[in-house]
């Protein structure tokens, strides 16, 4: 190691040189990105809900979380939100557009993934190539799903308006019952099938395939061998939880960010997520659409995936764990908000819509962008600190 002097990674009253300093802030730019990554996946989940809730509930926000919701719904709006698709040459019309969103574009995104795999491989070689387009894929199968889901789920919903005649729920122009509408029904049901339930089914069961044929592979005589000094080096006692620290880096080669933010057993955790969002987004735009029982069925889902997160506590970090809870709460949140504004408010004087709209308005405030804040804020600390006695560490 350096001796004293201006190149000493410690001065004489035990600092860090300011060399030191810079390859620690060298450092802590990738850590922003790593500790930032997973909180915003748990923020775009949640505004992946929160963005479709009005149109599944059949209910208008009050202000102040309508003009919210406007604003941030682009984060996970489909296509229809940010082009008019109207003005697409042969998509204009309901049936078109949503052939455009649920079909054309996802499948051109995974199209433009599969040709950027094709032309990666003779550089990077086929299995780097292969697992950059896996997790390429699986995010935009991330940011799809809700979406496409909701619109899957919209063509069956529809709204008596008149006692001989009903309309999507989703757009009053577009009658249901005749013929076309009906090949869209049978289309509707396809899709629920293949994507909305297939995609977290199929994924799970791979999962569990695969974890099945590594703890057959790292459970040989050699493997075994090497765990247990692994397990000594690291001072734990309980051999079988490095197995499974071990397998799940090894599982994280095909799944990528799929796992990487969950702690070794909770691999399944993101397909638990989708069926969350299939539930919330999905399903629950068929159980009587506007009424009480759906807002309580709808809160009752919300609670037992709640409850089932705060069992687990599935991600690896515990900051990550309270910001997935606080986003959850806040979701319950609204859905009190929706089925209060319901009743008559008339003869409460203090609590007005206004009083319920400002209420819930400021708990997002605290529950989603303030827990995010510290959320980082306390992860990112953990790494500078580790860094910094790491520093004073050094002979």
């Amino acid at each position: 190691s350096p001796g004293p002097g201006p190149t000493s990674s410690r001065d004489k009253a035990g600092g860090i040189s300011p060399a030191a300093l810079f390859l620690t802030s060298k450092r802590l730019v990738a850590a922003v990105g790593h500790m930032t990554l997973h909180p915003l996946k748990i923020m775009i989940s949640y505004w992946q809900v929160v963005a479709q809730m009005g149109n599944v509930l059949h209910f208008q926000f009050p202000e102040a979380l309508d003009a919210l919701i406007r604003r941030m719904k682009w984060l996970v709006t489909g296509i229809q939100g940010m082009v008019a698709t109207e003005c697409i040459p042969g998509f204009h019309g309901y049936y078109r557009s949503w052939i455009l969103e649920v079909v054309v574009v996802p499948v051109l995104l995974l199209g433009a993934v599969l040709l950027y795999y094709l032309s990666r491989r003779a550089t990077v070689g086929p299995a780097a190539a292969l697992e950059t387009a896996r997790n390429e894929a699986f995010f935009i199968i991330f940011i799809c799903y809700p979406s496409i889901t909701n619109k899957v789920f919209a063509v069956i919903n529809c709204r008596k308006l008149v006692e001989s005649s009903s309309v999507l729920a989703s757009d009053y122009s577009t009658v249901c019952g005749d013929d076309m509408h009906q090949l869209f029904v049978v289309i509707a049901y396809a899709m629920m099938c293949a994507f909305s339930v297939g995609v977290p089914a199929l994924l799970m069961i791979a999962m569990v395939k695969t974890r099945a044929s590594e703890r057959v592979l790292f459970s040989s005589p050699e493997w075994n061998t090497i765990i247990q000094r692994m397990a000594a080096m690291l001072e734990e006692d309980d051999v079988d939880s490095v197995r499974s620290a071990v397998i799940d880096i090894n599982q994280g080669k095909i799944y990528g960010n799929l796992i990487s933010a969950y702690k070794p057993g909770s691999f399944l955790w993101e397909g638990i997520d989708m069926i969350r969002k299939l539930a919330i987004i999905g399903m629950l735009s068929l159980v009587s659409p506007g009424s009480t029982f759906q807002i309580c069925v709808g809160i009752l889902t919300g609670f037992l995936f709640f409850a089932g997160h705060v069992a687990i506590r599935p991600y690896r970090h515990w900051e990550d764990n309270v910001f997935k809870a606080t986003t959850e709460l806040h979701l319950f949140f609204m859905m009190v908000l929706v089925i209060a504004l319901k009743t008559d408010l008339a003869s409460e004087n203090a609590f007005s819509a206004d009083f319920y709209d400002r209420t819930v308005f400021v708990l997002w405030m605290i529950l989603v962008p303030g827990a995010f804040i510290c959320c980082v804020w306390s992860k990112l600390r953990s790494v500078v600190e580790d860094d910094i006695a790491e520093h004073h560490t050094k002979p």
